[in-house]
């Protein structure tokens, strides 16, 4: 019988049924700004957002996100659907998202 554990296991890639972890929150946003490793996103809509996050975005907010390599194919203007990991700063008033995953929008 071979069984295999979680961290074997490929993770499904992010759409609507995919649960949503402590600590991320689901939006679509339109890419604003762009540098070598953040951008500004324009928050559209906001899906879904796991439990614990001290700083939520709202629509209309501006947000500074930082991303990877892997992202640097990502333009100013697209629409993408992202899972982002809030961060948080030495005061708890601030707090920062990163990127985990994101899929662009049609």
């Amino acid at each position: 019988m071979l069984s295999t554990s979680c961290a074997q296991q490929k993770q499904k890639f992010m759409d609507d049924s995919t649960a949503v972890l402590p600590g991320v929150v689901r939006v679509v946003g339109k890419i604003k700004n762009k540098n070598a490793d953040q951008f500004v996103l324009t928050i559209q809509e906001v899906i879904e957002s796991g439990q614990g996050l001290i700083n939520a975005p709202a629509p209309g907010q501006d947000l500074t996100v930082g991303f990877d390599a892997s992202m640097k194919e990502l333009e100013v203007g697209q629409t993408i659907r992202a899972d982002m990991k809030e961060r948080m700063g030495v005061d708890a008033s601030q707090s920062s998202y990163v990127i985990i995953q994101y899929n662009k929008s049609r």
